[in-house]
């Protein structure tokens, strides 16, 4: 185990709840801070009136996403088949825009560039989600991965 430190996660969706819980688990004090009022991100399960749940993003867990399946299974989280293949999926609804809370939201958090300034005399910070679209085409498996990536990265520039 590294020497522990202390870390503020800014962003509570699935690659900075993996940074924080890996941070934790090498013995760090961890702060996550959220913009909105849910953790999650892209990650959002949404209650009906009626009693059903359906999922506002991601949802499906594909072939090979070892990753995501290792973090369910240390979190002790059952997964289940839901019955609809990814490729047969038919997407529907009314057409759901959560954008304007999205851009309300984005201007009220800070910029990489104001979070690099704020940290500069505190220490090292790494960035979770920054490969996610690119390397993973924004799926789940690139979110767990980018955050652990982030907090390997952030435990071994404190040693």
């Amino acid at each position: 185990m590294s020497q522990a430190g202390g870390a503020i996660v800014i962003g509570a969706g699935l690659a900075g709840l993996t940074a924080a819980i890996s941070l934790l688990e090498e013995g760090w004090q961890v702060e996550v801070i959220e913009a909105r009022g849910r953790v999650g991100g892209r990650t959002w399960s949404k209650p009906l009136d009626s009693g059903a749940v359906i999922e506002m993003g991601a949802e499906f867990i594909l072939p090979g996403s070892t990753a995501v399946r290792e973090l369910a299974s240390g979190l002790g989280l059952d997964l289940w088949d839901k019955g609809v293949r990814y490729a047969n999926r038919q997407p529907r609804g009314d057409g759901f825009d959560d954008s304007s809370s999205d851009r309300a939201i984005a201007d009220r958090l800070p910029t990489r560039e104001l979070i690099s300034a704020l940290l500069e005399p505190v220490g090292p910070f790494a960035f979770a989600g920054e490969h996610t679209a690119g390397e993973y085409c924004g799926l789940m498996e690139g979110a767990v991965r980018s955050g652990r990536t982030a907090a390997e990265r952030l435990v071994r520039t404190a040693e």
